[in-house]
C-alpha cells in the first residue's frame, strides 16, 4: 500500500479512537472512585487522595484532547502528531492505573487486592475494544496498566498472590490478542473502504439518478391520477351542488309552512293567554288610542271589547288623572292610579306600562298592565283600623298593668309591713314554728314584688323607642360584675372579659340585657367552690356573635323551647331564686334590636349564651 493510502487509514484509525475518548473518560471516573471506596479505610488518606486526584486531571485532559480534535478543521492534515499526543497522554493514564497496584504494599487483605486487580483487569478489557484500532496507543496503555500488578503479585510471594500474578499474566497475552484481531479487522476494512472509493461514490451516484428518476415518475403518475381525482371530484361536486339546492328548497319550503303554522299556534295560545289572565291589558298607540284591550280590562271598566278599540285613554281618567297625563313624560314604570268605570264608579288600579319593541327598535306604542287594588283599599282601611284599636288596647292594657301593680303593691306592702312588726314586738311570744310562717310570708310578698317589677319592665321594653349609638359592652360587663362582686365580696370567682367589645344598640336596653344574663350566671353558680364567667365574641358568617359563658349548674337542652318564655323555669325556687321572667325581658331586647339568641348547656358542665345585635 502506497504513503498516501497509509496515511487515509491512519486518519480513519485516530478518528475512530478520537470519538471513543468519552467513553475512556467515563470508565476512568466510575473504576477510580470505585478504588477511592473500597480503599480509603486501608491506605493512607493522602497517598489514595493524590492519586484519585492525578487520575481526574489526566481525565479532564483526555477530555480537552477530544474538544480539541472536534473543533480542529485541519485535524486530518495531523493525524500523526495526534496520534503521538494521544499516545502519549494514554500512557500516561496507564502509569497512575498501574500506581494503583502498589496500594497492595498498604495491606495484606486478598478481596481488596483482588478488587483492584479486577479493576485494572477491566481497564485493560475496555481499552482493548476501545484503543485497538492502533496497536502502539494500546500497548502504550496496556503495559503500564498490568504490568505493576503482575509485580506487586510476585512481590507479595504469597502462593495465592503467584497464582494471580500468573492468572494475570495470562489475561494480559489473551486480550492482547483480541485487540490485535481487531486491530486487523478495522485496518482491513479501513483498506478495503479506501481501495474501492471511487467505485462506491460511482455506485452511490447511480442510486441517486435511478432514485430521482423513479421519484420523477412517481410524481408524474401522481400528478395523473391528481388530474383524474380533481375532474371526477368536479363531476360529483356539481352534482352534489345541484342536490343540495333542491334539498334546500325542500326544506325552505319546508321551514316556511312549519313557521306559519308556530306562528299562528303561538299567537293562538299567547292571545289565549292574554284573554284568560286576571290582570287587564291594553295597547295603547302613539295618539293615546286603545288599539287592543283584554277581556278582563273590558270587564273592569264596564265595556265590551270591541267597544273600548279606538277610544281615548283620556276617556277612562278622572279631573286629576287627566291632568298628569298631559305632564307625565314618563314612557314605563308603575303607576297607581284611578280610573273612571262606564257609570263613573272610580277604580283605584296599579298600571305597569312599557314600550313596546321590534328587533331592538323602541316605538311608541305602550303596553299597560291594570291591577284593581279596589280590595287591597278595603283591606288597607281594616289593616288601620284594627292597627288603631290595637293602639287604644294596648294604651288601656298599660294603663291596666299600671293601676293593678300599683293596687296589689299597696296590700303587699302593707302585709310586709305588718309581718315586721309581728316579728319584732312579738317574737318572743311565737313560737318557731309561727316565725317560719312569717318568713314565707314575707317573702312571698317580696317574690310578687319582683315579678311585678318584672312585667313592668317586660311591657316597657315593647314600647320603648330604640335609640342606637355606639356602646362599649365591655365596660357596662364589668361594672355590672363589680357590682356583684362587691355584694359578694368572699366569692371566688374568675372572670374574663374581652376589653374590645363594642355595638350599635339602645344603651339602656343593653344594659337591661347583660344585667339579667351576667344576674344569672353568677346566681347559678353560686353553689360552685371556683365560679367563671367570660364574656367575649366571634364572627359567623360576617356577623358578630356575643357569648355569656359560665360553669353553672346548667340545663337538659330538651327544654330549651321553655327558656325565653315568661314564667318557665328549669330550675325550682327553693335551688335557685327568680320570677322567670329575666330571660324573656332578654329576648325581647334582642328581637327589638333584629338579632337572635340561643344558649347552649349540659347539666352539671356550664352555660354558654350567645346572642347578636
Amino acid at each position: 500500500m502506497n504513503n498516501d493510502s497509509s496515511n487515509k487509514v491512519l486518519a480513519k484509525q485516530v478518528d475512530l479512537i478520537f470519538k471513543l475518548l468519552p467513553i475512556g473518560f467515563a470508565a476512568t471516573i466510575i473504576n477510580s472512585f470505585i478504588v477511592y471506596v473500597f480503599l480509603r479505610t486501608l491506605v493512607p488518606g493522602i497517598v489514595l487522595l493524590c492519586w484519585l486526584t492525578v487520575q481526574v486531571f489526566f481525565a479532564v485532559l483526555r477530555i480537552a484532547l477530544y474538544a480539541l480534535f472536534v473543533i480542529d478543521t485541519l485535524k486530518f492534515k495531523h493525524v500523526k502528531s495526534r496520534e503521538r499526543l494521544f499516545t502519549a497522554f494514554l500512557f500516561t493514564s496507564g502509569l497512575i492505573w498501574g500506581a494503583s497496584a502498589f496500594f497492595g504494599f498498604f495491606h495484606d487483605s486478598i478481596p481488596h487486592q483482588m478488587i483492584i486487580a479486577l479493576v485494572l483487569g477491566g481497564m485493560g478489557a475496555g481499552s482493548a475494544a476501545i484503543y485497538s484500532a492502533l496497536r502502539k496507543t494500546y500497548y502504550s496503555f496496556i503495559i503500564p496498566v498490568l504490568l505493576p500488578q503482575i509485580v506487586v503479585f510476585c512481590v507479595l510471594g504469597t502462593s495465592l498472590n503467584l497464582a494471580m500474578a500468573g492468572m494475570f499474566l495470562l489475561f494480559g497475552v489473551l486480550i492482547s490478542f483480541t485487540a490485535e484481531t481487531n486491530h486487523k479487522i478495522i485496518s482491513s476494512n479501513y483498506r478495503l473502504y479506501l481501495n474501492n472509493e471511487n467505485l462506491i461514490t460511482h455506485l452511490k451516484n447511480l442510486n441517486t439518478k435511478a432514485q430521482t428518476e423513479i421519484n420523477r415518475r412517481i410524481q408524474v403518475e401522481n400528478e395523473l391520477r391528481r388530474s383524474q381525482a380533481t375532474l371526477e371530484q368536479k363531476v360529483n361536486e356539481r352534482t352534489t351542488a345541484l342536490s343540495e339546492i333542491n334539498d334546500n328548497l325542500k326544506t325552505q319550503i319546508k321551514k316556511r309552512v312549519y313557521i306559519e303554522n308556530a306562528l299562528k299556534e303561538s299567537e293562538i295560545y299567547y292571545r289565549s293567554i292574554v284573554e284568560t289572565a286576571q290582570e287587564g291589558i291594553w295597547v295603547i298607540d302613539e295618539n293615546h288610542r286603545i288599539s287592543y284591550a283584554n277581556n278582563r280590562i273590558a270587564q273592569m271598566l264596564g265595556y265590551d271589547q270591541e267597544e273600548l278599540i279606538g277610544k281615548d285613554i283620556c276617556d277612562f281618567l278622572d279631573s286629576s288623572e287627566k291632568m298628569f297625563h298631559g305632564t307625565d313624560r314618563r314612557v314605563r314604570g308603575i303607576r297607581q292610579k284611578n280610573l273612571r268605570g262606564i257609570n263613573g264608579v272610580i277604580i283605584p288600579v296599579i298600571e305597569a306600562e312599557n314600550l313596546l319593541s321590534d328587533r331592538g327598535k323602541m316605538h311608541k306604542i305602550r303596553l299597560g298592565m291594570i291591577t284593581d287594588i279596589t280590595e287591597r283599599k278595603k283591606w288597607e282601611l281594616e289593616i288601620i283600623d284594627l292597627n288603631n284599636r290595637l293602639n287604644e288596647t294596648n294604651s288601656e292594657l298599660t294603663e291596666f298593668s299600671h293601676s293593678v301593680s300599683h293596687d296589689i303593691r299597696s296590700p303587699l306592702h302593707v302585709i310586709e309591713s305588718f309581718c315586721g312588726l309581728l316579728e319584732q314586738e312579738y317574737k318572743e311570744k311565737l313560737d318557731e314554728n309561727a316565725i317560719n310562717y312569717l318568713s314565707v310570708i314575707k317573702n312571698s310578698s317580696v317574690r310578687i314584688k319582683n315579678i311585678i317589677n318584672d312585667l313592668l319592665t317586660l311591657s316597657r321594653i315593647s314600647k320603648t323607642e330604640l335609640k342606637k349609638e355606639i356602646i362599649n359592652l365591655s365596660a357596662i360587663a364589668e361594672d355590672i360584675l363589680n357590682s356583684l362582686q362587691n355584694r359578694s365580696p368572699f366569692r371566688s370567682v374568675s372572670i374574663e372579659i374581652n376589653k374590645n367589645l363594642s355595638a350599635s344598640c339602645d344603651p339602656g336596653l343593653i344594659r337591661i340585657a347583660l344585667e339579667n344574663l351576667l344576674n344569672n350566671a353568677w346566681k347559678f353558680t353560686g353553689n360552685n367552690p371556683e365560679t367563671e364567667i367570660s364574656f367575649d365574641s366571634f364572627f359567623s358568617d360576617h356577623n358578630q356573635v356575643f357569648y355569656i359563658k359560665d360553669n353553672d349548674a346548667g340545663f337538659d337542652m330538651k327544654y330549651k323551647e321553655k327558656l325565653f318564655k315568661p314564667f318557665q323555669r328549669l330550675h325550682s325556687t327553693s335551688q335557685f331564686k327568680g320570677t322567670g321572667v329575666g330571660l324573656a325581658t332578654v329576648y325581647r331586647i334582642i328581637k327589638k334590636h333584629d338579632g337572635e339568641i340561643w344558649a347552649e348547656s349540659q347539666p352539671g358542665k356550664g352555660s354558654t349564651f350567645y346572642f347578636t345585635l
